[in-house]
């Protein structure tokens, strides 16, 4: 078959990744090497799968955030992190592949 054939087909799990959540007010980082730090005062989460891995920074202000929820049990959230997220209020939550409550944090009321 000619590579040409699959130029226009996208990957699925690209597809899954590209997606825009129904609400700002939720950010889902979903995959493996999960990555949540602090970067010049933006938060800025990794997430994906091989090679389809996005890069999202949020900044403080404005806040659009009310919570994160992190799917997975591989990567790390760093001190830093979880503390812009508790400055702001903003929950965080992790959950396992099995749906199984890992961590959370309280947010806004």
């Amino acid at each position: 078959m000619s590579a040409a054939l699959f130029d226009d087909v996208q990957s699925p799990v690209a597809d899954v990744f590209g997606r825009q959540p129904d609400s700002p007010a939720v950010l889902v980082a979903d995959g493996y090497g999960i990555r949540v730090s602090v970067v010049r005062g933006q938060l800025t989460v990794q997430d994906g799968i091989g090679d389809t891995r996005r890069m999202r920074k949020i900044p403080s202000m404005p806040r659009q955030i009310a919570r994160l929820v992190i799917l997975g049990s591989t990567g790390y959230v760093t001190l830093d992190a979880i503390r812009w997220l508790a400055d702001l209020d903003i929950a965080l939550i992790q959950v396992d592949r099995d749906g199984r409550l890992l961590m959370s944090s309280p947010g806004q009321a």
